[in-house]
Parts: structure tokens; sequence; C-alpha cells
């Protein structure tokens, strides 16, 4: 249908694609000027959206009697190639490929406009960007066929949907049925439906049901979905992105359920702040496949042995009670539909006491003096905070430094107090709220604050957080969805917190790509805190000879370390000489 250049705009210094729109030579000229009004007009209408997800079209010309699409340049590879290469993707990493494709078709079929012709070759990877390309192509080339009168199917017959194969209206359920059969082959390595010829394959999509997919693993009821011969049963764009991006972990059966220690350690599965957007630069290369293993056991002398449920993806509902291990810790995967959004009130132990405004800048605001007599205190950072090989992780042209936890976690609940003792020196937090830990986990009720709805500003790096769940289970025993965390996180997730002893423990903290914590760290924990309130842990910090000070203070010191690593050092009060000696110990 068409060849795509490499051009220069030189007017506007940026490289281009350029797509020259092949017509058949054998048109009359009225048809070849039907076909070229006709592809000026799609281009258009394409041109229309606005969205990362799909490539930007910047112009539609005609030249030679030819139309020619000028578009965004996007320097990377299709999935075709990338399936072509690897076989077959993990389960994990197409459905955050997936999430972002139907984002994109909800976008489009918002505003009217259908793809048609989506398929591997189409969607093109680049960095942690997922772009779709030639939308309104294939409606172009339909009216080449006819225009030509060969009957001839154009386009790739394994991804084009029954009621397209068989001529009837084309809506935004034949994309949706485009998506399943694109996804059904990154994850199986062919496609859904094949066949020695034309009519056997034609056949086959019209007829038969696909083969069960054997290593989707949460993805196979979505791609049933997607893959239904009704167009009505199947999933729009939006619900599709609903269940492609949220977790939900998988349940055991009664018999396989572990029984609950008697002091279990807390954790959960990731979520974020609501708005984060997209992180720059090449943090999650497309040839980064994320590798997630089975069900398995958390060892080590710091954790309990509880089976570890992995995260599928799936619509988010409540799900049934039962203690897991999700990030090392024991998790309470009870999660109810999401209830708030950026501008709802943090959930917290009941109502939390308020606390004077001196409690926050005591926490604020600990004399350099003090963190450097503590030094690292009785705090180590052995099998907790290491150091990654992965590309820099920036926004906004600064470090990111990106937390996931759960305001219920009594680990979460320590070490956001050694965050913001640490963080303070580099920026400024907003809207802190204190609550406390669940009073049912162990140890309960740990005084804290939560990053729900706060805001941090810094001249040396940008913080992202996220809250995934509220500390206050309902009567059946879930705890409230706050936050959901965006595709790039979950692909760090995915990456650093699903492998080795700790593997699914909160709290997680990445450092820019260049450190990752997860879980906490040894000689820092809850029963720290246990029993104090806030006031007392406050005043407390800026004493290096109190033992609270000691462990909060020298947890701090290393999280400083870490994020001096990514700053060049940079300011030199949080910078001193006693935290650049703690840097080259990392």
């Amino acid at each position: 249908m068409g060849r795509v250049w490499r051009g220069h705009d030189e007017f506007l210094d940026r490289d281009v694609a350029v797509k020259e729109v092949l017509l058949p030579p054998h048109l009359s000229e009225a048809e070849r000027s039907e076909l070229v009004e006709r592809t000026v007009r799609e281009g258009r209408s394409a041109g229309r959206l606005n969205h990362p997800g799909v490539v930007t079209i910047y112009d539609v010309v005609e030249h030679d009697s030819a139309p020619w699409i000028v578009m965004e340049y996007i320097a990377g590879r299709s999935l075709a190639a990338e399936i072509a290469e690897r076989g077959r993707l993990p389960w994990q990493h197409v459905a955050v490929i997936g999430a972002k494709i139907a984002e994109a078709l909800a976008h489009a079929h918002a505003v009217g406009v259908v793809h048609r012709d989506l398929k591997p070759d189409n969607v093109l990877l680049s960095g942690n960007r997922v772009v779709l390309t030639d939308f309104g192509i294939a409606r172009m080339t339909d009216t080449t066929s006819r225009l030509t009168g060969t009957g001839a199917v154009i386009g790739t017959p394994q991804y084009m949907a029954p009621e397209q194969l068989e001529g009837r209206a084309v809506g935004p359920a034949a994309d949706m049925w485009s998506l399943g059969a694109t996804l059904y082959t990154a994850v199986e390595g062919r496609p859904p439906f094949d066949g020695p010829s034309m009519t056997a394959l034609v056949t086959a999509i019209l007829t038969r049901d696909p083969q069960p997919p054997a290593y989707a693993g949460p993805l196979a009821a979505v791609l049933a979905r997607l893959l239904a011969k009704d167009p009505a049963l199947r999933l729009d764009a939006n619900a599709a992105a609903l269940q492609l991006t949220q977790d939900r972990a998988y349940q055991p059966t009664a018999a396989s359920a572990p029984a609950p220690p008697p002091s279990p350690r807390m954790g959960y599965q990731p979520g974020p702040p609501a708005s984060q957007g997209a992180y720059s630069g090449e943090a999650f290369p497309a040839d980064d496949v994320i590798a997630m293993g089975p069900p398995r056991r958390a060892s080590g002398s710091r954790r309990n042995g509880l089976l570890v449920a992995i995260g599928s993806i799936v619509a988010v509902v409540a799900v049934a009670a039962g203690i897991f291990v999700v990030r090392g810790v024991a998790r309470h995967d009870h999660l109810t539909a999401a209830t708030g959004g950026p501008g709802a009130t943090a959930a917290g132990q009941g109502s939390a006491p308020a606390v004077s405004g001196d409690v926050l800048r005591d926490a604020t605001t600990v004399p350099a003096s003090t963190l450097n007599a503590v030094g690292r205190g009785p705090v180590t950072v052995s099998g907790s905070l290491t150091r990654v090989s992965g590309l820099p992780l920036r926004k906004n042209g600064k470090p990111v430094v990106f937390y996931d936890g759960a305001e219920y976690c009594p680990y979460c609940a320590t070490e956001r107090w050694a965050m913001i003792v640490a963080l303070s020196r580099f920026g400024t937090f907003r809207g802190l709220k204190t609550i406390k830990s669940s009073a049912t986990d162990s140890p309960p009720s740990i005084a804290t604050w939560t990053f729900y709805g706060s805001k941090y500003t810094s001249q040396y790096l940008t913080f992202a957080a996220v809250e995934e769940t509220g500390n206050v289970a309902d009567a059946s025993g879930s705890y409230p969805r706050l936050q959901v965390p965006t595709v790039e996180e979950k692909l760090l997730l995915a990456k650093y917190d699903g492998t080795g002893s700790l593997a699914g423990a909160i709290p997680f903290i990445d450092f820019g790509n260049k450190y990752v914590q997860v879980g906490d760290l040894p000689g820092f924990t809850p029963t720290d805190l246990q029993g104090q309130t806030w006031a007392q842990i406050a005043a407390a910090l800026k004493d290096p000879a109190n033992p609270t000070a000691q462990a909060v203070d020298g947890a701090a010191n290393w999280t400083t370390a870490a994020v001096c690593a990514l700053t060049n050092n940079q300011p030199s009060t949080a910078c001193t000489p006693a935290i650049i000696a703690l840097e080259a110990r990392l």
C-alpha cells in the first residue's frame, strides 16, 4: 500500500516519517482522483487524533498525482519485529503493551475514528511508548479494492474481525477484535487463527474458536472477550484498558491457601498518584522484557515463608479474604473498587488526631549535625537496598525517586518517616496527612503519614509516590483502593520487585533506576515506633542519642545517600561528607 521514508523538516528542524501511498498503475484518471481525495480526507481525519499512543500526522499532501502523508518519526521497532525476534513475550509485558493500545483506541473511537488495520506491524515500540500508526490507511485500501474490482481481501486477514472479512459494516468493535488477535500473537508467538489457504483461514475465523492460549496466564479471559465472534460481546476500548491495567492477585483454593502466621509481615501490590505522567528517556526500552515467575515462597531470615501471589492483570473487584505474601511481606490482598482520586481525602485510621505544625516541622527539618552524628545508626542495607543496571529514570529533566506502598502497611509506615526526613533535605512536601497503619496488622497502629494527596517540589529530583490501598478494612476485610500505578511504574515493579527472597515486598523504592530498595531496611522496623505518638517520634529525631532517632535518621541517611548519587551530590547541605561516605558503601 505504500513506502515509508525518513525525512527532515527543514523549517522546524525535526525528523519526520513520510508515507508514499502507492496507487495501482491501471486506475483511470477519475478513479485515481477519487482515491487521492479520499486519502487526503482520511489523513485529515486521523490528524484530529492527539494522543501519545497515536502517531501524529503533520500533513497530507499531493505530489505527482499521488498522496503523501507526513507524520511523526518514531525511533523504535514494531511489535511484529519484537515477536519475530523473541518468539513470544511474557504476559506481563503484553498486558502493558495492550493497555496502552487500548487507551489509544479509546481516544480514537471517542472522536469517531476507527483504525481498521490494527496488527503487530502497526504497533511501534519506542522506549516507554507504544504507538499506533496507519490510522485510516485500511479504509483507503478498501477503496482501492473496490475501484480495481478485484474482490481481493486487502490487509492482513489473521487480524481482521469476522464482520470485516464478511464485508459488513466495520466499527470500533472490529478494532477490539484486532487488538485481541494482536495480543494473542504477542503472548503465544502465533496468530489465533491460521490455515493453509485464504479460504481455510477465513473459514476458521468465521466459524471456530481460537486454540486456548498456553502462555497468556490471566490474560486468557481478556483475550476471549476481545475475540468474540459477536461484536456486541467484545470489550470496548475503555473496558479493555481497565482490565489490562489493574491488578488482582490469584486466589488460591481453600486447600492451598496458607494459614496466617503469628506475626505477619506487611505487603501488597503496586499503586501511584493519580497522574504521574510518562517518564522521559528510554527508561523502559522495548527489548527490556519483564519476566515474573509463578507463585513461589519467600525465604530468608527476615521474611515469613508464605505463598507469594503474583498479581494478574484483570479488573479490580472485591476478593475473598486471605493473607498472601506479596512484595515479601504478608499481604492482605483485599481490595474494593477504586474509591477516591487526586482530590479525595486520604483514608485514615478512623480520623487521626490533629497534630501541631511543630510536629511536621520537626520531621522535615532535622539538623544536619544530628544526621551526621547518627550516621547509619543500627541500620544496614544488606539484602534490601541494592544497585541495579537499568537505564536512568528521569522526568522533567530530573532523576525520579519512585515509592510504592500502602497505608495499612506498618513497614511502609516506618519507611515514610525516613523518606520525609531525607527528601526534605532536597525539596518541600505539601499536604502530608497523619494516619496510622492498620489496627489489625502486626505491629498495629503505627503513627505515620501518608503520601496520598500530597505534593513534593524540588529542583533536584522528581518524587512519584504511590499508596495503593487505605488502612481501614470494611466488614468483608477489604481495604479501599486508593491509587493505581502507571504502566511504566508497573514495569519497574515487575522487573525489580518480582524476584529474590524479598520478591513482592513493600515498601518498594526505585532511586532513578540506580538503586532499588525492596522491603524495609534491616535495623529499622515498626517496633522501633510502636506505641509512640507523632509528637514523640518527631521530637526524638533531633537527639542523636535517642534510639528512635538512631533508627529513623539512620534509615534516612541511607535514603539521602542514594539520592545524592543521583544528584551529583547536590545540594551540599544534604550531601555532606558523612552522607558521601555512606554513598560509597551502597
